[in-house]
């Protein structure tokens, strides 16, 4: 678990300094280029053991990890041990609200779990928009 612990952090740091120099394109285009390794001799961990090392790097990273960070790292960390995973950005309009989702063919996790609530994001907003209306129009 150290060991993963520490390639997780690593990831979060390669991706951080990516943000940093490149634009959105270069980190889109290392994310997407990485294929899903399909190594049969290397034991596999769990996906959840995954998330979980990729959630102590995060604990253990020196400045706060970003969302589109943490998503980029985490999919290739699946990726490297054989799990198709795949980096999804999803935008709430109303109000306004950029969730990413990491996404694994995997028993479910933390970002599985999100992303079926994800799904809901148009409704939410119209919802909101709604109940923002009846605020507004509310006599004084």
């Amino acid at each position: 678990m150290i060991w993963l612990t520490l390639k997780s952090w690593l990831l979060l740091l390669y991706f951080d300094v990516l943000m940093l120099t490149r634009d959105f394109n270069v980190l889109h285009a290392r994310v997407s280029k990485e294929p899903v390794r399909t190594d049969s001799t290397r034991d596999v961990p769990p996906s959840d053991m995954l998330s979980r090392s990729m959630d102590y790097a995060c604990v253990l990273y020196f400045k706060q990890v970003l969302c589109l960070q943490r998503s980029a790292a985490t999919t290739l960390l699946f990726r490297r041990y054989g799990l198709a995973a795949e980096m999804i950005i999803g935008v709430q309009l109303l109000p306004f609200k950029s969730p990413l989702l990491g996404i694994a063919d995997a028993p479910p996790t933390s970002a599985v779990r999100s992303a079926s609530r994800s799904s809901q994001l148009p409704n939410q907003a119209l919802r909101h928009r709604t109940e923002h209306r009846r605020v507004q129009e509310r006599p004084r």
